[in-house]
């Protein structure tokens, strides 16, 4: 399951108050920093911090869907040690975990960012994880999770740029002229943008 949509900091910020709504989630750097722990956050305001430094994703974990949260050690290439100045990373992984891609800034412009999780289908055929993994997860519940986020980002989006909501502070900053939309390749104002119906969100 995956939607694209436009969003500013803080859109990002209120989708992860509506996360932390979910029973028993967990909201984290998928990945860590070189040589650092990863990231948990128990606040929407942690959140935005962690955006407005640069961060372009977290991630989130409804446990009661199961699909046990595991960590594994991600050694560094002798060039990525020499790069990064450490010697690896930790990544945090679940077949139940739901990614927000959240790269705010491309070009000057507001990328598009994504939520996305796994189907069971999707898992078995294209994941690493394996049966036992898959077999632990309830994929109609986090199923219904995730259509529930993506149905509220629809209807909480103003406009649209072709199928993609644009959330409503994404919005305020291109009509005030403080942003432009990077439509994969080329910059976009809010000419181009459509009106959200009530029927259409």
């Amino acid at each position: 399951m995956a939607l694209i949509f436009y969003a500013a900091i803080d859109d990002l910020t209120d989708l992860s108050r509506r996360l932390f709504e979910v029973p028993g989630i967990e909201i984290f750097e998928e990945y860590s920093p070189p040589d650092q722990p990863n990231l948990f956050f128990k606040t929407p305001d942690e959140i935005a911090r962690y955006l407005s430094k640069g961060a372009g994703s977290f991630a989130a974990w409804p446990s009661g869907v199961g699909g046990t949260l595991t960590r594994k050690h991600v050694v560094f290439s002798s060039e990525h040690q020499e790069n990064s100045g450490g010697t690896g990373r930790t990544v945090l992984e679940s077949p139940a975990i739901i990614r927000v891609a959240a790269i705010t800034d491309v070009e000057g412009c507001l990328n598009p960012s994504s939520i996305f999780c796994w189907t069971e289908k999707g898992a078995r055929q294209r994941s690493m994880y394996g049966e036992e993994a898959i077999a632990g997860v309830d994929w109609s519940k986090l199923k219904s999770i995730v259509a529930s986020v993506e149905r509220w980002i629809k209807k909480s989006s103003p406009a649209r740029l072709h199928s993609h909501p644009v959330m409503p502070a994404a919005c305020s900053e291109l009509n005030e002229g403080n942003a432009v939309l990077w439509n994969f390749g080329e910059k976009v104002g809010p000419a181009a943008l459509e009106t959200m119906s009530p029927q259409g969100r």
